[in-house]
Formats: C-alpha cells, structure tokens, sequence
C-alpha cells in the first residue's frame, strides 16, 4: 500500500508538487508551499484523480495523516 512516503515532490516555480497514480487508475496530486493552500510547514493542498481528471474540489490544509487516509481510499476503489 502506497502512503505519504511514496510521494516524491518536485520544484514547481511557487510550490512543490507531488503527483502519483495508483494500479486501479485513482490519483493523487499534492502541493506545498506558502503559494498554494498549504502552511508551508506542515499541512498540504490535495486533489484526488482519476484517470488524469479530478475527481472533487481541492481540499486545502490537509495533514501527511490524513494524505494517507485519502491514499488508502483511492487504493480500495
């Protein structure tokens, strides 16, 4: 099962930027910094995907515990 962990983030021009697709097709996408609605310490912006589309709104200000949770979510589907 694939958690926070598995995520690898990249240097965008405002923000970091993690994007990672699960077997059955769901997604997740990430992003850090004081730029987007993240703290820049320690909460994140997240979108769920699927198939390259999003699948709600973006939620913002989500912790690394409940990343994990949206993750194993998207793995179960």
């Amino acid at each position: 099962m694939k958690t926070f962990e598995d995520l690898v983030f990249v240097q965008e021009i405002v923000c970091k930027h993690a994007v990672l697709y699960f077997e059955n097709g769901y997604g997740i996408s990430v992003l850090f910094g004081d730029k987007v609605h993240s703290n820049g310490i320690d909460t994140y912006e997240v979108a769920m995907l699927y198939k390259g589309n999003l699948l709600h709104g973006v939620f913002s200000y989500v912790t690394k515990e409940k990343i994990n949770e949206i993750m194993i979510e998207l793995q179960n589907k």
